[in-house]
């Protein structure tokens, strides 16, 4: 009796460890039973998982078995398979990627790195002239869009300059990342001429259009949808953009010294937030800065600085509103040039700062003298001078709930507002 007491938890055991274990003890994963799973016995069927077993250094379920994300960012690393979690942390658990340079692709997308399959490459050294994969990039853009289909929608341009003879056209849904890029144009007219599809350009400098009525750094036209972020436009003959018909967004931008104006969009609607826009325009200018006339509705300009722009006598250096109302909620709009209007037209102003020419009505709106408004160099037209001091008067003055999305942060990037929970401070900067 007593050797059958002990016998049959026994066998009971084994039964269980047979059907439900594997030969490594530290089983994580989900597959009901995994290949070197020892065979039921007893009518006992499938494998028990034990996802919480991977902890500490061994944070990661890899084929059923716990393995060591050990090396912090050793870029998609092999026991960082997990969809959405490509990158070993600082931590050793895997996560997210949080910047292109996390990933071998170079393209980094809502926290996925991007097969480099799915991405065309340029560099100023490409020698290819198709494909444009990783280990053979092409040399221009125009051979990048080529390669772009159904599945490749990203292109991946190397740091450098960037100079051809006619304007570059995009027509497509492509996703362009351009950090330290430089376009140019060896001859007249547009730099980028995008006459349709969805377009992002995040990174680039667009600079130095030559010519007259068509040297502008970027046009969009043909209900082609374009954004724009942390894109610096400057320096052109014309315009910096140039919109007819187009869905245009524009977040963390630095639009600068274009002679002919900033912005102008005829049609479509505009989106614009934690842009710098200054020393744009002409003393023969009509309008310096933003000459917006959108025809649909939801038009913004939000948290942004708009600063010593250029026109004519009576003619707005800064913004002219027209057409669909236009929210500008939340800016600093101060001190055009040889005019004394700012701004004029149909926006809709709300908690923003406007100089004293032609201040306009609205909730919240107030004029100060320039020492108040606090910019770190009152006579600079940089990006750098247009900060604002920690005593300026646009700390903590913007409207109450006003920080989602593209105004969760600043044109630096920094989160706003700062400190959480507070206001945050109206115009592009947030003081840190």
């Amino acid at each position: 009796m007593r050797l059958a007491s002990l016998t049959l938890p026994f066998l009971a055991v084994a039964a269980l460890a047979a059907a439900c274990t594997k030969t490594n003890p530290d089983f994580c994963g989900s597959d009901p039973c995994p290949p070197d799973a020892p065979p039921a016995i007893d009518g006992m069927t499938g494998c028990t998982a034990n996802p919480g077993i991977c902890t500490g250094e061994a944070s990661t379920c890899l084929n059923d078995e716990c393995v060591d994300c050990g090396t912090a960012a050793n870029q998609e690393s092999a026991d960082c398979t997990a969809t959405g979690l490509p990158v070993c942390g600082a931590d050793h658990a895997c996560r997210a990627c949080a910047a292109d340079s996390e990933c071998t692709s170079g393209v980094c997308e809502s926290g996925t790195c991007i097969a480099a399959a799915d991405v065309a490459y340029v560099s100023t050294t490409g020698t290819a002239t198709t494909g444009c994969d990783l280990g053979a990039p092409c040399s221009t853009m125009a051979q990048a869009l080529a390669a772009i289909g159904t599945t490749r929608r990203f292109i991946n341009v190397a740091p450098g300059t960037y100079s051809v003879s006619g304007a570059t056209t995009i027509n497509a849904t492509v996703t362009i990342r351009a950090d330290g890029v430089t376009f140019e144009r060896s001859t007249n007219d547009q730099i980028l001429d995008v006459t349709g599809g969805n377009v992002t350009i995040i990174g680039a400098t667009v600079r130095g259009a030559r010519g007259g009525g068509n040297a502008d750094g970027i046009k969009c036209s043909n209900t082609a949808s374009l954004r724009l972020a942390r894109i610096t436009i400057d320096d052109n003959d014309d315009r910096g953009v140039d919109a007819s018909d187009c869905l245009l967004t524009m977040t963390r931008v630095l639009i600068t010294s274009n002679r002919k104006g900033g912005v102008r969009l005829e049609a479509g609607r505009i989106d614009v937030t934690n842009a710098i826009v200054v020393g744009n325009g002409g003393l023969m200018e009509s309008i310096g800065g933003l000459d917006l006339n959108p025809t649909m509705p939801n038009s913004r300009i939000e948290f942004s600085t708009i600063r010593k722009n250029i026109a004519m006598p009576g003619r707005p250096g800064a913004l002219d509103c027209s057409g669909t109302m236009i929210r500008a909620g939340n800016n600093i709009i101060y001190g055009s040039v040889n005019t004394d209007v700012e701004v004029l037209g149909s926006c809709e102003h709300r908690q923003s700062i406007v100089g004293p020419m032609n201040t306009p009505t609205g909730t919240g709106v107030q004029t100060l003298p320039i020492a108040d408004v606090g910019f770190f160099d009152q006579n600079g037209a940089t990006a750098a001078a247009l900060h604002i001091t920690s005593t300026s008067m646009a700390r903590g003055y913007a409207e109450a709930g006003s920080t989602t999305g593209d105004t969760a942060v600043d044109f630096d990037g920094d989160p706003r507002p700062s400190p959480a929970g507070g206001r945050a401070d109206v115009g592009a900067d947030e003081v840190p």
